[in-house]
């Protein structure tokens, strides 16, 4: 996980801000099912996500 998050005050109160977040998951496994003590199946899983997030906002402090 990265997150880079800056702030900018550019009048009095006011100010600029702006965040990026960047994330990687990953997951891999085995699943075996039985029915009745007997085995039926595997199931193999692999999962690989990257997700991105960001934001900008205006605001405002007393």
């Amino acid at each position: 996980m990265a997150r880079l998050n800056l702030r900018y005050s550019f009048y009095h109160h006011w100010y600029l801000q702006a965040e990026i977040e960047s994330i990687r998951i990953e997951s891999k496994g085995e699943s075996k099912a039985y029915f009745s003590g007997v085995y039926a199946h595997t199931i193999d899983h692999e999962v690989l996500s990257h997700q991105l997030r960001s934001y900008l906002m205006l605001g405002f402090s007393c």
